[in-house]
């Protein structure tokens, strides 16, 4: 339960992003404290998720970490969701819609880093228990960073585990 618990700062960070807009634009110099607002907490949140992956690569199987990965994608899909709806509206706005398109594409960028990072980190976890080659290493790295492609990458590491599984359940029957 604790592995769920200390992701979920990485889970929220794309929720707690839509007060910290509304509060800045409430406040009269709205740009300057809005970008440092986003990005102290985007800091923050890169360095808590390093942190958390350096310890989480020692103390995690692949299967655990793949599993955490998962969630995080699946608890995050509402706010791609909800992003891409209010990036699609601001686009129809036209010149009046710049700025919410522009703000909302940002802050995918840093959720993307954020959650593209925890994927790497599994990535580099499966790799070290030879459940993944070099190849898939290196594209699924690339496209942990990519929408929509990342979600689908998820599932296929889960899928990976499962099959590493049982080539090793097998082996081991064969042996006996």
């Amino acid at each position: 339960m604790k592995k769920y618990l200390q992701v979920i700062p990485i889970i929220i960070y794309p929720y707690l992003l839509i007060p910290v807009l509304f509060i800045a634009t409430l406040i009269d110099s709205k740009i300057k404290v809005f970008n440092y607002i986003i990005n102290l907490y985007f800091i923050i949140i890169v360095i808590y998720t390093i942190i958390l992956l350096i310890s989480k690569l020692k103390e995690m199987t692949a299967k655990e970490m793949v599993k955490v990965n998962f969630i995080i994608k699946m608890c995050q899909m509402p706010w791609f969701i909800f992003s891409f709806v209010l990036e699609f509206i601001g686009i129809i706005m036209g010149i009046f819609g710049v700025f919410i398109t522009v703000i909302f594409a940002f802050m995918n960028i840093f959720v993307r880093i954020i959650t593209g990072i925890y994927s790497v980190g599994c990535i580099i976890k499966l790799k070290q228990e030879k459940v993944i080659g070099i190849p898939k290493t290196i594209f699924y790295s690339i496209s942990s960073f990519v929408l929509i492609i990342d979600f689908i990458i998820s599932i296929l590491m889960k899928f990976d585990v499962k099959g590493k599984e049982k080539e090793e359940e097998i082996n081991i029957t064969n042996i006996e």
